[in-house]
């Protein structure tokens, strides 16, 4: 026999009884059990033969164990059923005989008529028998029975009733006979003559009427002009699918009837099929030809098993086939993850022989088909045992990966290792590859894992590539091997496309154009021809140092000679491909634990990629976390002039801080240049400067005392840049002010940091505490920075140089004098904030008190607004650290800052040193800002001291005029604590009076508004008293009347002469729903009398010009008197029977309240019976004067 394509079955001879003259009778059946240790043979005379099948090296012998007379006629079918010890026969009679395994023995079923059968046994049930009979000549009746286990069977104990009919379906049809039947599901696939049904003998089947009744479909039928091929039909049941053959083509249908996968392509047999078997992944389709082995995904042939020419059927002969465990439950360890069951023995028969088809492990299959070179088939059985999970999946992804190295197929080689974990294969196996490149890591690469031994060890790069081109010409690929090469990877690794997680395709991604990109973008571009060849896989088996940059030259001028001969192109071509797909599988496999050799594996893939000539993917690979061997890169680095990616390797090592930064110092001043375009160039320098301040930044990596050392360099470099290293790091103080400038804004910036930053940490209490230890001021700065919030020269030191940047950046306020539009903050602040309205009065010299200076000091916001000017924030945030530090030496400040047109600042400063007519004078007499002296007044002074700022106004001083108006303003905004006569007073003599009523006119005005204000709340305040005297008047003419015959509700004791309580409606003794009637007739008296009070006076005031502003009224209904009279109304008009009780049930249920009324209720009469309880004002002023809820003792 001879195979094609692959060899996925063996075939042996294991019965031959052409040579037993005594027994003439020809097969009619055969079949195997599922574990293929027995073999049965069905004769034409009725006779059932078991036997034996013994496995071993020399192949597989069967030895006869059992022979019985089974039948009167031919059987025509059997079915083994070993785990549950049964044999079913069907004989051509019609009989069905269901037959213990061990002794053959065994009773028909009660039918007739019987043409086909099939079985199946659903897992945890019993087995199923289809039975398909011909009650008449146009219709197949097909009863379904449960069977039980035999005397051998598993579950053969408790089981003794016979074979149960189960369900049952009838079909109509005038066929003779049913080819072929088979479980799909619950259902049946049936062959009848030339058509195709779907019985479900458990309900209406699929696709069917909806009546109940139809419990069958036709598929499809054969046509006519194909009816010269056999119909057959064979089933997989562990997919529920079958294959139904039509014609020259076979159509895999599922349960449903639709069509599922690729068809089998049947043409080119080269003779008729007799018979059809299914087994795991492959069909097995039996002629006159021989054994034709199909994939059952492909619906390709892939091997045909040749008859030999003494041992090849006759024409027309029939044949026999029968897979292992067809009908029986697929072993759980033997499916694979898409379901499909292992393949396992076939049984196929002639008249007298009987071959065993003997399946090949897709180990052998795959180790078969990578000696032949067929890489697209192997790589599909490959990637199959990857999605089973199989164990020898990964060693022959491994193995076929270095045959296709061998090939220079380095793609598909790289789908092949990027399916293989570290424990199969690891990437440093990979060095013999680039020699030079490895040298030093050549003995640590494994070399035991020899796979299947069918690959020669791995040469250099260089001489792979040659062997390939003195071959003349690279072999084709084929259609499945492109095929391959085009699908995604199916394995644990995930898929390799290049765009899924490559470093190539992020980088190609980032840096398209020239002008924002790295400095090796351009520079590859102008010397890819030269760095595509660069040396370092040339020399197989070398072992040596890096090359130097002469040597390095020499290299690549033999490989420019090399690419000028014949072939230099292609072998340019293989080269970079190469290059890309080991590059694109070191990146991905170096993350993955148990990577062995990993210096060697990043030091290979960084000269992989400089290969490539990208120094982009060179800096971006170098900024990962890696382990490449620095000095082994370096002269190439060098030569290519990527110091970037060099400072990036040297600053990732431990101790490479001051290298790195050396690098990054010469790259920034353009000492160190890529042969690039001044823009790229330039590029380069600001990465270089960037780079430089993040390694800065970072105290795990450089050192306070290497940070020290290129701060002057940072400094001349980038202040921002200076300023960012500085507040990004807890530095000694002492060490790096010495370093700032004076004049520089990075000094002052670096002192607020310091500040703030000891300020979240510790707190101003902590500071002001530290104040009494600290040194004077002016002292040596403090050793670290969490004792700079103690240390009064840094507060001062931030004052003085924060006020100096604010003069630098704005010359006009050198002079104390202001000039329109310059000097105040406040001002600006107005202009740059339109919603901010400034007072009208006072010629502009009067702006809201909102805007003022005066307001932030009592607590204002200090955040600068949107739009605010550098020069603007600086304002701010002096004013801000003046206002809240209390460590700065105020006097140094101040002489800092007089004289100067920081006349807000000095306000801010007057107040905290609290001297608070100089404030008031800056801001009412050289601001002219009165409304901030009217608010500063009000946050720092006491209301009798309000009078000094109207005398300031009134008397500037020597050379200054009054300020009339803001003495008017004064007035309106302080009436309540100033005395207009003053400035009547302060008027002088012979004023002309036109002059005077701009002075007196708002006075006046003034004071007649206050005195009608006063009257307006004065008759408010009666009318709510009013109100509340007649809501009294009603409670107190309230009484109750207690009969001779009335009794306390809670001791049921008649009251008599007792002294008793009378609660309001509503109320319990525990007073928890309100006040009492007393009380609250005595509180709306007495809120109304100090109403009345309050407004008799406010009217006296207002006469005298010295009234207080009275109290706000409250909404109607919201203040005391009107809830307490609305209350009193309520309690009068509820109309509800009070509630009495005696005294001694009001003291046990209140509570300790009830005491107070004892001393009272001793002063009342006590009550008559049929009369007025007498008392009642006194018992209302008792209870008030004890706070009672809502009751009164009579």
């Amino acid at each position: 026999m001879e195979t094609h394509a692959r060899t996925a079955f063996t075939a042996a001879l294991v019965l031959d009884r052409r040579q037993q003259a005594q027994d003439t009778s020809a097969t009619s059946a055969v079949a195997i059990d599922s574990a293929s240790q027995r073999l049965y043979v069905g004769l034409e005379d009725g006779v059932l033969e078991e036997y034996a099948l013994v496995h071993g090296a020399a192949g597989v012998r069967a030895s006869l164990a059992a022979r019985r007379h089974a039948a009167k006629k031919a059987i025509l079918g059997i079915h083994a059923l070993p785990e549950h010890g049964l044999i079913v026969l069907l004989s051509a009679d019609g009989q069905v005989q269901v037959l213990d395994a061990e002794t053959l023995e065994g009773q028909p079923l009660p039918l007739r008529n019987a043409v086909a059968t099939c079985v199946a046994s659903p897992p945890g049930c019993l087995p199923r028998l289809a039975v398909a009979a011909k009650p008449s000549k146009r219709t197949v009746r097909f009863l379904v029975y449960e069977l039980p286990p035999g005397s051998s069977g598993a579950a053969a104990a408790g089981r003794p009733h016979p074979p149960q009919l189960v369900a049952q379906a009838e079909v109509p049809d005038s066929a003779t006979a049913v080819h072929g039947m088979g479980w799909v599901g619950g259902q049946l696939a049936v062959c009848c003559g030339t058509r195709y049904l779907l019985v479900a003998p458990f309900g209406p089947a699929r696709g069917a009427g909806t009546d109940g009744s139809a419990q069958w479909r036709e598929l499809f039928s054969v046509p006519p002009e194909l009816a010269y091929w056999p119909a057959m039909l064979a089933t997989m049941s562990d997919v529920a699918q079958a294959l139904l053959v039509v014609g020259p083509a076979g159509i895999i249908i599922d349960a449903g009837g639709s069509p599922v996968g690729s068809a089998l392509r049947l043409e080119g047999l080269g003779a008729t099929p007799r018979a059809l078997s299914a087994s795991g992944a492959f069909f097995l389709l039996v002629s006159e030809a021989g054994i034709h082995v199909f994939d059952r995904q492909s619906g390709g042939e892939v091997q045909r098993l040749a008859f030999s020419q003494d041992l090849r059927p006759l024409p027309g002969q029939p044949l026999y086939a029968s897979a292992a465990g067809d009908g029986a439950p697929p072993p759980v360890a033997a499916r694979a993850a898409s379901g499909l069951r292992a393949a396992g023995c076939v049984a196929v028969a002639g008249r007298r022989i009987v071959w065993l088809c003997l399946p090949v492990s897709p180990a052998d299959q795959a180790r078969e088909l990578l000696g032949r070179g067929d890489f697209g088939s192997a790589l599909e059985l490959i990637e199959a045992g990857l999605a089973q999970g199989a164990s020898w999946a990964q060693a022959a992804a491994a193995q076929a990966a270095l045959l296709l190295l061998h090939e220079c197929r380095f793609a598909e080689a790289v789908r092949c290792l990027e399916q293989c974990s570290p424990d199969t294969f690891q990437p440093s196996q990979l060095f013999p590859l680039f020699p030079t490149y490895t040298a030093r890591w050549a003995q640590q690469a494994p070399t035991h894992q020899q796979f299947w031994r069918l690959h020669a060890p791995l040469p250099s790069l260089e001489t792979l590539i040659t062997r390939k081109l003195s071959r003349g010409h690279q072999q084709p690929e084929s259609s499945s091997s492109r095929a391959h090469s085009r699908s995604p990877s199916h394995g644990a690794r995930g898929s390799s496309s290049p765009s899924s997680g490559s470093l190539f395709a992020l980088e190609r991604e980032a840096g398209s154009s020239e002008g924002g990109a790295s400095p090796a973008a351009s520079s590859s571009k102008s010397n890819q021809a030269s760095k595509s060849q660069h040396p370092g896989n040339q020399q197989e088996g070398a072992r040596q140092p890096p090359a130097s940059p002469e040597a390095l030259a020499q290299q690549a001028q033999r490989e420019r000679r090399r690419e000028s001969e014949p072939g230099g192109a292609e072998r340019r071509r293989l080269q970079r491909q190469a290059w890309e797909a080991l590059a694109q599988y070191l990146f991905r496999v170096r993350m993955l634990d148990g990577v062995a050799c990993l210096p060697g594996v990043d030091t290979l893939l960084l000269h992989l990629l400089a290969d490539l000539g990208d120094a982009r993917q060179v800096a971006a690979f170098a900024a990962v976390p890696n382990q490449v061997d620095v000095p082994s890169v370096e002269p190439r680095l060098q030569a290519e002039g990527w110091h970037h990616a060099l400072a990036t390797l040297y600053a990732a090592r431990p101790g490479g801080a001051p290298l790195a930064l050396h690098i990054w110092r010469q790259v920034a001043d353009g000492q160190l240049a890529a042969p690039a375009s001044p823009g790229v160039q330039a590029a380069e320098r600001r990465e270089a400067l960037e780079s430089a301040a993040v390694l800065l930044r970072d105290p795990a990596a450089c050192p306070e005392a290497t940070l020290v050392a290129y701060i002057p360099w940072l400094l001349a470099a980038s202040q921002p840049a200076a300023l960012e290293v500085l507040t990004a790091r807890s530095l000694t103080p002492a060490a790096v002010l010495p370093l700032l400038p004076p004049e520089s804004d990075v000094r002052w910036q670096y002192l607020a940091h310091l500040v703030e930053a000891a300020e979240q940490q510790q707190g101003w209490a902590a500071g002001a505490a530290g104040r009494t230890t600290a040194g004077q001021p002016g002292a040596a700065g403090p050793a670290t920075p969490a004792a700079a919030a103690a240390d009064p020269a840094i507060h001062t030191e931030l004052a003085t140089q924060l006020a100096a940047a604010i003069l630098r950046a704005e010359p006009e306020l050198r002079s104390a004098a202001l000039r329109p539009g310059s000097g105040s903050l406040a001002a600006k602040d107005s202009c740059a904030n339109p919603t901010r309205r400034p007072g009208s009065a006072g010629g502009g010299r009067r702006r809201s008190h909102r805007t003022s200076t005066a307001a932030l000091v009592s607590g204002g916001s200090l955040e600068p607004w949107p739009g605010a000017t550098p020069a603007q924030a600086m304002r701010l945030r002096l004013r801000s650290h003046l206002q809240r530090s209390n460590l700065y030496d105020a006097g140094t400040v101040l002489r800092s800052l007089q004289g100067t047109g920081l006349q807000e600042e000095l306000v801010v400063l007057y107040s905290k040193m609290g001297d608070h007519m100089a404030a008031l004078r800056t801001l009412a007499l050289t601001l002219h800002d009165v409304a901030a002296a009217e608010a500063y007044a009000r946050a720092h002074l006491a209301p009798p001291d309000y009078r000094a700022l109207l005398h300031l106004v009134l008397e500037p001083g020597p050379g200054r005029e009054p300020c009339w108006d803001d003495a008017c303003y004064l007035i309106t905004a302080l009436g309540d604590h100033l005395d207009p006569q003053e400035v009547l007073q302060a008027l002088p003599a012979g004023m002309p009076l036109a002059s005077a009523a701009a002075v007196l006119a708002p006075m006046l005005a003034d004071r007649l508004h206050r005195r009608r204000r006063g009257a307006l709340v004065k008759n408010l305040h009666r009318a709510r008293l009013a109100g509340a005297t007649g809501a009294l008047c009603d409670a107190q003419a309230q009484h109750v009347t207690v009969g001779a015959d009335r009794a306390c509700p809670h001791c049921h004791l008649r009251l008599g002469g007792k002294v008793f309580v009378v609660l309001q409606p509503g109320v319990t003794p525990g007073g928890a729903n309100g006040r009492t009637l007393g009380g609250a007739t005595e509180a709306a008296g007495g809120a109304a009398a100090s109403t009345a009070a309050a407004a008799s006076g406010d009217q006296a005031a207002s006469g005298a010009g010295e009234a207080e502003e009275g109290p706000a009224l409250q909404p109607p209904g919201e203040d005391p008197i009107a809830a307490a009279a609305r209350r009193l109304k309520q309690a009068a008009a509820g109309g509800q029977e009070p509630q009495v009780l005696c005294y001694a049930c009001y003291r046990r249920l209140s509570g300790p309240a009830g005491a107070a009324l004892q001393p009272a209720a001793a002063a009342a009469a006590a009550g008559r019976p049929g009369g007025t309880a007498a008392g009642v004002a006194a018992a209302a002023a008792a209870v008030a004067a004890a706070d009672l809820p809502d009751s009164s003792l009579l």
